[in-house]
């Protein structure tokens, strides 16, 4: 899951402990083991003149017992060592002794090994989130080009892999075209490279690591998902200096960098589509209404080898029986009341050379689905009216909000023709289910439409936040973006909140 996390460097007085402090004395070993028994605190020995000098634990005065009698005087000498440090000084990264730490001539606690170990894990777990939370795909080898590091984001692009799929393996089996082990050899650092990664064309930096004037390894990361993110990215710096409004076009080319969403499922569906686009079989994009099948149809379209050739699509439901056969196979002048003089190519042609995608397949009639098994058995069409065949070369991307296998089974979908589309299955998540890519979604949207109808963009408050988090989205990023829409337009101020959001949110509050 992708989150943002804060690092902090702390200070020895955020994390001192609370402490004993005893005067010395000249006290004997049997008097210090009575101390260091009642304490729940560790000592800290001050002289006549209140200044720390040393401390003692069971452990040291248990030996101690052992080696004298317990009316033996314990010298000043003999105390264990302490290192005293300020309470404004950063929180020690190793220590050998117990710290004291000091605020002007006042003891304000300790640092113990304890909560020093307590911190470092904390460190630890928190590089960690970091390191697998952080949208850019980060990967670390050692001198012998052996994967030792690999965070989600990386792992969730190419397909989401375990780490067990990618530790200690040879990056070159595991990232298409890698330079990085090239990176090693020569210590030469790369950024700004172009890589083909599933063949989808990548920005990455490929940069050595240095120890002890020795390269032992190197990092590899993903700076930016596609070429056309940064191209995105310029256009938006160039059009934000010359005050121009850039706003995403209706039927603009989508790819698989244009989609929005990093969380670990969409990325796992996104690498079985780039793997899609590189054959010629047929594909049903399975899930619910509203979750972007279109735009994972277009991006397989284009990635693939027929991306200079048309997108056709056609929602089979849209249309009655009749109207979808003309639509789909086109007519010749005549050939019904109301033809179009001339003809008309149907949908089959239209895709000549391209991709067809048929929306909402599974609503066509049994009828329907035989001529369509037979256009795709043998490539050939007959226009209504006609009886001229035309040969159109095309691959079929269909979708489905309904499971085709139990349409089959239920006989309400041919078999024939299921096993005839159904050669790679990709399923879209629901909104509810990465909700991590909501917010980046709300954002992206939300500027999106300020910028549509010239108005300043609005922020979304904390609490409206949550509950746009909470909602369950049974119409998916289509649902969302109809709530973006509503709020940018109803919302006055330049900050929405609860208030703002449609009934059906504000009831979860």
């Amino acid at each position: 899951m992708n989150m943002d996390v804060t690092y902090k460097t702390f200070t020895c007085g955020e994390k001192s402990e609370r402490a004993t402090i005893v005067a010395f004395e000249n006290q004997d070993i049997q008097t210090w083991l009575m101390i260091v028994v009642h304490t729940e605190h560790s000592i800290v020995i001050i002289d006549q003149h209140h200044q720390p000098i040393g401390t003692v634990t069971l452990e040291f005065i248990a030996k101690r017992l052992v080696e004298s009698s317990g009316e033996d005087i314990l010298q000043k000498h003999e105390l264990l060592p302490i290192q005293c440090v300020k309470k404004s000084d950063p929180f020690p990264v190793e220590q050998r002794t117990l710290s004291v730490v000091t605020d002007g001539e006042r003891i304000v606690g300790v640092i113990t090994q304890r909560m020093l170990q307590t911190v470092q894990d904390q460190d630890r777990a928190t590089l960690s989130l970091i390191f697998d939370s952080a949208y850019e795909g980060i990967v670390i080898i050692d001198r012998n080009q052996t994967i030792t590091s690999m965070n989600q984001s990386y792992r969730d692009f190419l397909g989401g892999l375990k780490e067990r799929d990618v530790i200690g393996r040879d990056v070159t089996s595991v990232i298409d075209n890698t330079e990085l082990h090239q990176v090693v050899k020569t210590g030469i650092p790369e950024r700004g490279k172009v890589q083909t990664i599933q063949g989808q064309k990548m920005v990455v930096h490929r940069l050595p690591i240095w120890q002890e004037g020795e390269i032992v390894g190197a990092v590899g990361m993903l700076i930016f998902e596609g070429m056309t993110e940064l191209h995105r990215i310029l256009q938006h710096e160039v059009a934000s200096k010359a005050g121009a409004v850039n706003t995403e076009r209706e039927g603009a080319v989508q790819t698989f960098e244009t989609m929005i969403g990093k969380s670990a499922s969409i990325q796992r569906v996104k690498s079985l589509a780039r793997k899609a686009s590189r054959t010629k079989a047929s594909v049903v994009i399975q899930g619910e209404s509203g979750t972007g099948k279109e735009l994972f149809a277009q991006g397989i379209h284009h990635m693939s080898s027929r991306a200079e050739g048309p997108f056709v699509a056609i929602n089979c439901s849209a249309f009655p029986e009749n109207l979808l056969e003309s639509e789909l196979f086109g007519y010749e002048g005549g050939a019904f009341t109301d033809a179009r003089k001339g003809g008309r190519r149907g949908k089959f042609e239209q895709a000549h050379g391209g991709t067809l995608f048929l929306d909402e397949v599974s609503e066509m009639s049994s009828s329907m689905q035989a001529k369509i098994l037979r256009i795709l058995e043998t490539k050939e069409v007959v226009r209504i009216g006609s009886e001229q065949v035309i040969h159109s070369d095309f691959r079929i991307v269909a979708a489905t909000n309904k499971d085709l296998k139990s349409l089959v089974q239920e006989g309400q979908f041919r078999q024939d023709l299921f096993y005839r589309l159904h050669v790679i299955r990709l399923t879209v998540p629901p909104l509810r289910e990465r909700k991590e890519d909501i917010p980046k979604l709300l954002g992206f949207h939300m500027e999106r439409l300020a910028q549509e109808y010239g108005i300043e963009k609005k922020a979304i408050s904390e609490e409206a936040m949550q509950l746009l988090l909470q909602y369950r989205w049974p119409g998916n990023v289509r649902e969302l973006v109809n709530v973006v829409d509503y709020v940018v337009t109803m919302t006055d101020g330049q900050h929405v909140l609860v208030d703002h959001l449609p009934s059906r949110l504000q009831a979860l509050s």
